[in-house]
Order: structure tokens, then C-alpha cells, then sequence
């Protein structure tokens, strides 16, 4: 079949990504694999406070806060699972997570007796396309609990917004705990710090049992 003129640039260019993408792949693949490993358990055993976003390990509550509205979620899994290159996706991992949430609209904060409370899964596949802007996202990364919409990274990162742009602070504030159960949440505890966005931050990590 005899390709129209006006196309072969355009084939050319999906020729040559595809080929990079393929030779970034061989060249990098298990240093990458090696990272992200090392992120996964650093995640697994610390909570991580960074500019835009909180962490803690699967089974550990977060708390968030914003005027009369609390809410708790306790990732329960994460994981990834490989991707080959195509033609318009890159070499990379889908990621999942699910998660619980309660939620106390009330003003109390009680969140052992909440006025909702559900499950969400939440996942990110390889973005789809050529080159900005012709690149469509993939997924699910919005943390929802009552009415806070919070973004989400993987593998358990919640957002202070709802994306990870850079955003006015609206208020919501994020504390990690080490509470696995929800009738041990006390959102009035005092040991519990809470943070705020702050891009001037730097990241910290503390291990879990020395959140408190």
C-alpha cells in the first residue's frame, strides 16, 4: 500500500519513539525496577511528609482535617504490575491501590462512630499518545472520603488538593498516625501533628513507631 506523503513524517516520529522507548527499556529497565522497590519499602515502613502530600504504610490511618469535616483512610494494598512498550504507551507499571475511608461531618471528629464510611480503588496506567499535548491519561487518583477529593500517587501518597499541581492551600490539613484499627482514632489526641501545604518543605520520613 502507497503511504500519502503527508504522513510519513508522522510514521517516522512513531517509528523512532517506539524505538527509543525500546532501547531505554534494555538500558535501564533493572535500575528502575531497583528504585522503585526501594520506594515500596520505604513506604512500608515509614510515614512521609513531603510538599504536597502525605504517606503512611498499608494498614495505618491518615487523618484529615478541614473546618467541621474529618475523615481517616487506611490504605489496605498496593501494587504494581509491568507494561510492554507500544507504539504509543512507554514501558512503564500500572499501579494499584484500595483503601477505607470514614468520614464525621458533624464537628465532633468521632470517627469510631462515622456518618459514612466505604472502599475505593484507585489505579494509574501508562498515559497513551505521541508528545504533549497529544498524551491522554489513564486512571482512577482521586481519594474520595465524604466531600474531600484528594489526589494520589503511588503506592499510598494522599494530596493536600485534588491534583499535584501546584494549588492554593485550601485548608485541608493531613496528620499520619500509627493507629491500625478505627476505634483507636482520636482526632483530638495531642501527640497527633498535622500538617499543611507547604512548598518550601522538605520531605521527611519518620519510621512508623516513632510517629509518636
Amino acid at each position: 500500500m502507497k503511504v500519502p506523503i503527508f504522513l510519513l513524517p508522522f510514521l517516522g516520529l512513531v517509528v523512532g519513539i517506539s524505538c527509543g522507548w525500546g532501547a531505554m527499556t534494555e538500558e535501564s529497565s533493572v535500575e528502575q525496577e531497583r528504585q522503585k522497590r526501594e520506594g515500596e519499602e520505604l513506604v512500608r515502613r515509614s510515614a512521609m511528609i513531603g510538599t504536597v502530600s502525605v504517606s503512611v504504610p498499608v494498614g495505618r490511618f491518615l487523618l484529615i482535617r478541614n473546618g467541621r469535616d474529618f475523615c481517616a483512610v487506611r490504605f489496605t494494598e498496593f501494587h504494581r504490575e509491568p507494561n510492554k512498550a507500544t507504539r504509543f504507551s512507554p514501558p512503564d507499571d500500572s499501579q494499584y491501590a484500595e483503601y477505607e475511608w470514614f468520614y464525621q461531618g458533624d464537628g465532633s471528629g468521632d470517627l469510631i462512630k462515622p456518618v459514612e464510611s466505604g472502599h475505593g480503588k484507585l489505579y494509574r496506567k501508562p498515559a497513551v499518545g505521541l508528545f504533549h499535548p497529544f498524551v491522554w491519561p489513564r486512571g482512577r487518583n482521586v481519594v474520595r472520603c465524604g466531600p474531600f477529593r484528594l489526589g494520589w500517587d503511588y503506592p499510598t501518597q494522599i494530596g493536600f488538593n485534588t491534583t499535584y499541581r501546584k494549588e492554593d492551600d485550601v485548608g485541608n490539613e493531613i496528620a499520619p498516625t500509627k493507629w491500625k484499627e478505627i476505634r483507636e482514632v482520636n482526632t483530638k489526641d495531642p501527640r497527633l501533628k498535622w500538617y499543611r501545604l507547604d512548598y518550601t518543605r522538605k520531605e521527611i520520613d519518620i519510621p512508623i513507631e516513632q510517629v509518636w
